[in-house]
């Protein structure tokens, strides 16, 4: 399999006087079709590693490679755009426009992306279907339970065919049985897209389903 992201040597200081350390010299490697799980106590850098992944953070030193290019110091338009197309997240929260239906907030990232409306209606409904939310398309979040909102979470995140998927807790609300439900729908969509993914959980018995888990503690990443 080959990489699609590499990080090199990433650190994240705070602070100009009295600095802090959130991330030092963190390296490591994801490959196409792969899940990553990674852990590490509340406070460990975890949300922020994720941040920097996701274009959300810029590392204060290292090397970031998406697709074999280093995209560290890119201007903040090609980040934007490469947040759209390359990348889909989803969170502890499910971050769902409350005024939007479900078909809605998923067809929103495809219209951004300059989608057809009718095409990028067409490709929702179709993630939607494969999610087992068609009966859902006209409820708004509100209506749904926890668990059919981290779906419909989770076809707004898949729906661009992104390369890397960052999932940032997604199973954090939820009981056992749905988590592990939650973390099926995840790689079944992965393995099925070739895409990848980076899952963060606190859930050491889904973090042992993926193909590598790293350990994030005292500002160093290490294999667990």
């Amino acid at each position: 399999m080959t990489n699609i992201l590499q990080l090199k040597e990433i650190s994240k200081i705070f602070g100009t006087k009295s600095q802090e350390v959130i991330l030092n010299n963190v390296s490591f490697e994801l490959k196409k079709g792969q899940i990553l799980s990674l852990v590490g106590p509340s406070g460990s850098g975890k949300t922020t590693l994720l941040q920097i992944i996701g274009l959300l953070d810029t590392p204060s030193s290292g090397e970031i490679i998406l697709n074999k290019k280093n995209i560290t110091n890119i201007d903040e338009k090609s980040y934007d755009n490469i947040r759209r197309s390359n990348i889909g997240f989803i969170f502890q929260y499910h971050h769902l426009i409350s005024e939007f239906n479900v078909l809605e907030n998923v067809t929103l990232p495809l219209l951004v992306n300059n989608y057809k409306k009718d095409d990028a209606i067409k490709i929702a409904q179709k993630t939607l279907k494969d999610l087992k939310l068609s009966d859902k398309m006209s409820f708004l979040p509100s209506q749904l339970s926890g668990g059919q909102k981290q779906r419909v979470a989770i076809a707004r995140a898949i729906v661009n065919k992104p390369d890397i998927i960052l999932a940032d807790e997604p199973t954090g609300n939820l009981d056992n049985k749905l988590s592990i439900e939650i973390y099926d729908i995840i790689s079944d969509l992965v393995k099925k897209n070739n895409i990848s993914c980076i899952f963060v959980t606190h859930n050491i018995n889904l973090a042992k389903k993926a193909d590598k888990i790293y350990k994030l503690e005292n500002k160093t990443l290490s294999q667990f």
